[in-house]
C-alpha cells in the first residue's frame, strides 16, 4: 500500500461461495468458501486475480498456510484438514484430524497448530474441564507439526458451555507463547501455551450485551499490538483491552513460502466442448435461435453460439457479478448481484443486448431470477433471506409487487423453477422450509398459506413436475403437492440407487432428471420415466461448480463455475 492513510480497492474477486477466511503464501491466496471448500487464487497480479483450483475439504471456515501446507478448520465434520499445495493447480488432501467441536479458527506458530472449536461436541457432556465433551464443543486444541502433512494431537483446553444461534465464529491468534481465542458470546480467552502439552488459562473477559435479552455481546475478531488487544464487538463496536502483563503482542507470522503456479490447467475430457468467458459461469438460458445467454459472474452477460462451434457473439459488462439469467421471448432477465436486477432486449438484427429496465432493492444483492408462465412476473432472491416478486409486464419499468423474508437463509438456487397448475411457485428457506405462492391471486401475488416445513439442505432445489413439485434431497427426491405436510420419514423419500449425498439443483427434460451439486462438482443423471422407481444413469464429476443444467440439441449444457460452460453429448 503506497499510502496507508488512503487505501484503495485494486480488484473485487468473485469467489465460488461466501468467503469466510483468508490466508496467503507467496503468490497464492487461499479463500475458505464454506460448503465449497477452499479456493486457490493466483495473486501474482493483484489487480487481476485468477482462479487456480478448488480443494473440497468440507465446510471450510478459516485457513492458514505455511511451508507448502494449508490447514483448514472445518465446521460440521469437526476436523482440521491438511492440504499439500505444492502443485497449486492440483492440491492434495494429506490428512484429516478430529476435533472435539465444530472447527473454525486455525493458526500455526513454531512447530504447532492451534485450532479453535465451537458448539456441538460429539462426546457425552463431561464435568471435568479437560474432558472431551466439556464445554459442549468450545475450546482450543493443539497439534504437533513435526510432520506438517500429518498433525498429531497433543492437548486441549475447554471453555464454558454455550449455544447461541446466529453468531457462530471462533478464532485463534497465537503470540508470545499465548493463544488468544475469540468465542462469540463466551468472550475472549487467553491461554498460556508455552507448554503445549499442558495449556493453562491466563485470563478471559466478556463484552457488554446490547441486544434485548442478551447479558453479553459477542466477540467477532481481534488484533494484537504491543501490550494492547483490540476486540471487534459484533454488536458493540471496537473495544481496547490493556494486557501489560504479556509483553509484545505481535502475532507470529508464518514465513511465506511461494506455492508454484502452473500456468496450464488440466484439459477437459475430449468429448467436452468448453466456453471460458474469463469469469465464473453461474447460469445459462436460451433465445429462440438456440443462442445461449450466459451469466458469467465478473465477466458480465455473454451471448454465445454453441453450434456448430462455440463462439461468443456479444458481451455486456453488468453493474455487478452476473449470477443468474432467465429468458422470455427476446427479453433477458439478469440477476446482477450487488448491481441489482436488469431486463435486456435481444436486438436480433444488431446481434446485441440492450438494457431497457433496472431495479434495485436497497443494498441487497439480487442473486437468482426465475420468469415462469406468461413472463409477466420475475421471481428474485434478494440479500441473505428475502424473496421478491417483480412485475415486468412493462419491462422498462420493473415494479416490486411482493416481498417476504422467512427464518433462515437463501444459500443457493432456492427458487422453484416452473409453475404448478399454471399459477403456483415457491421458495425454500433452509430453516423455515418450502413456501408456496399464488402468482395469480388478486390484486397481487401472495403467499398461499401452504408450507412444507422440512429442512432439505440448501444445496438442493425444487422444480415443477406435472401437478406436483420434485424436491431433491440427500440420497433422492420427494414428490410434493401443496397439501403435503408429512415429515420425510412418513412421506417416504424416493431413493436413487445407494446415493447418500445431496443431489443438488434439479432440471427435468423428458424422462430424465439432471441434478447439479455445486459444492461437490457432480451432475447426476437419473431416469425418472417411473418416478417412484428411478434409475441412476451416470454421475459426471467436474473440476468446477455446476449450477442448474439445460438440455439442448441432444447436448447437456452445464454452467460450471470457474470450469466455464460445458457442452457435452447426452449419453
Amino acid at each position: 500500500m503506497s499510502d496507508s492513510s488512503k487505501p484503495r480497492l485494486l480488484s473485487h474477486y468473485d469467489t465460488i461461495e461466501f468467503a469466510t477466511g483468508l490466508a496467503i503464501s507467496g503468490d497464492v491466496l487461499f479463500v475458505a468458501c464454506r460448503h465449497y471448500g477452499v479456493e486457490l487464487v493466483d495473486v501474482t497480479d493483484p489487480v487481476n486475480p485468477a482462479h487456480l483450483s478448488t480443494v473440497r475439504v468440507g465446510e471450510a471456515q478459516s485457513v492458514t498456510a505455511r511451508d507448502g501446507f494449508l490447514y483448514a478448520g472445518v465446521w460440521a465434520s469437526s476436523e482440521v484438514v491438511t492440504v499439500n499445495f505444492a502443485d497449486s493447480r492440483n492440491p492434495q488432501i494429506t490428512s484429516k484430524v478430529a476435533l472435539d467441536g465444530y472447527g473454525d479458527g486455525v493458526d500455526v506458530a513454531g512447530d504447532f497448530l492451534y485450532a479453535a472449536t465451537g458448539h456441538h461436541s460429539g462426546e457425552t457432556p463431561r464435568k471435568k474441564p479437560g474432558d472431551p465433551g466439556f464445554g459442549k464443543g468450545h475450546g482450543l486444541e493443539i497439534f504437533d507439526l513435526t510432520d506438517p502433512a500429518q498433525p498429531k494431537w497433543l492437548s486441549r483446553i475447554k471453555f464454558p458451555p454455550l449455544y447461541e444461534i446466529g453468531n457462530d465464529t471462533w478464532r485463534v491468534t497465537v503470540s508470545n507463547g499465548h493463544a488468544f481465542v475469540t468465542d462469540t458470546y463466551n468472550g475472549l480467552f487467553v491461554v498460556d501455551v508455552r507448554d503445549p502439552l499442558s495449556p493453562k488459562p491466563a485470563g478471559s473477559l466478556q463484552l457488554p450485551g446490547k441486544r434485548k435479552g442478551m447479558t453479553h455481546g459477542f466477540v467477532a475478531g481481534l488484533a494484537l499490538l504491543d501490550d494492547t488487544i483490540l476486540l471487534a464487538g459484533g454488536d458493540s463496536d471496537l473495544h481496547v483491552v490493556g494486557a501489560p502483563s504479556i509483553a509484545k503482542l505481535t502475532p507470529m507470522k508464518s514465513v511465506a513460502q511461494p506455492g508454484p503456479v502452473d500456468p496450464a490447467p488440466r484439459p477437459p475430457p475430449e468429448a467436452w466442448r468448453v466456453y471460458e468467458p474469463g469469469g465464473q459461469v453461474y447460469g445459462v438460458d436460451f433465445l429462440e435461435s438456440d443462442l445461449a445467454v450466459v451469466a458469467c459472474g465478473s465477466a458480465g452477460v455473454h451471448v454465445v453460439e454453441l453450434w456448430p462451434e462455440v463462439r461468443r457473439v456479444f458481451r455486456f459488462p453488468t453493474n455487478g457479478f452476473a449470477t443468474d439469467v432467465a429468458v422470455f421471448g427476446d427479453l433477458v432477465h439478469v440477476a446482477e448481484s450487488a448491481g441489482g436486477f436488469s431486463v435486456f432486449r435481444w436486438m436480433t438484427e444488431r446481434r446485441e443486448l440492450q438494457r431497457i429496465g433496472h431495479l434495485t432493492h436497497g443494498k441487497e444483492a439480487i442473486r437468482q431470477v426465475e420468469v415462469p408462465g406468461d413472463g409477466r412476473l420475475a421471481l428474485l432472491q434478494s440479500g441473505a433471506s428475502r424473496f421478491l416478486i417483480v412485475d415486468v409486464a412493462d419491462p422498462s419499468v420493473p415494479k416490486l409487487v411482493f416481498e417476504e423474508a422467512r427464518h433462515g437463509l437463501l444459500y443457493g438456487d432456492q427458487l422453484m423453477r416452473g409453475l404448478v397448475d399454471d399459477r403456483y411457485s415457491g421458495v425454500f428457506w433452509h430453516v423455515a422450509g418450502f413456501h408456496w405462492y399464488d402468482l395469480k391471486s388478486s390484486p397481487a401475488p401472495s403467499f398461499s398459506g401452504d408450507i412444507y416445513p422440512e429442512r432439505l439442505g440448501p444445496a438442493n432445489g425444487f422444480v415443477a413436475f406435472g401437478d406436483r413439485v420434485l424436491a431433491t434431497a440427500r440420497g433422492g427426491y420427494l414428490l410434493l403437492d401443496r397439501a403435503e405436510r408429512r415429515p420425510v420419514d412418513q412421506l417416504g423419500m424416493v431413493k436413487v440407487a445407494d446415493l447418500r449425498r445431496h443431489l443438488g439443483t434439479p432440471y427435468v427434460s423428458g424422462s430424465r432428471l439432471y441434478a447439479a451439486n455445486r459444492a461437490e462438482g457432480i451432475v447426476t443423471v437419473i431416469d425418472i420415466s417411473k418416478p417412484e422407481a428411478p434409475r441412476l444413469i451416470e454421475e459426471i464429476q467436474t473440476e468446477g461448480n455446476p449450477s442448474r443444467v439445460s438440455v439442448r440439441r441432444d447436448s447437456l449444457v452445464i454452467p460450471n463455475g470457474r470450469g466455464g460452460l460445458i457442452v457435452r453429448p447426452v449419453e
